[in-house]
């Protein structure tokens, strides 16, 4: 049960507490959204993370963008033949 805290913690990003308990796979723990968005990114982006950002763009009074945000993408966290079988 510990390494599958660690593993949530390292590979798919989670950062919020996690009880190494039995029942953990049917997640009895609250996780935020945003943390779930970037561990499921492991499976659309077939091994590859990206942390999630909330606003991807501002545009001023003036119709100018004064913030584009872009996601970051991290390397390889899981093997993509893996994605592949978890999706």
């Amino acid at each position: 049960l510990d390494t599958v805290v660690q593993y949530a913690h390292d590979r798919f990003g989670i950062q919020s507490d996690l009880a190494a308990v039995p029942s953990i796979a049917l997640g009895p723990i609250g996780v935020r959204p945003i943390e779930l968005a970037e561990a499921y990114s492991v499976f659309a982006l077939k091994g590859d993370r990206v942390r999630p950002i909330g606003v991807r763009r501002v545009v001023g009074p003036d119709g100018n963008n004064v913030f584009i945000g872009s996601a970051r993408r991290y390397t390889r966290v899981i093997e993509p033949w893996v994605a592949d079988a978890m999706d």
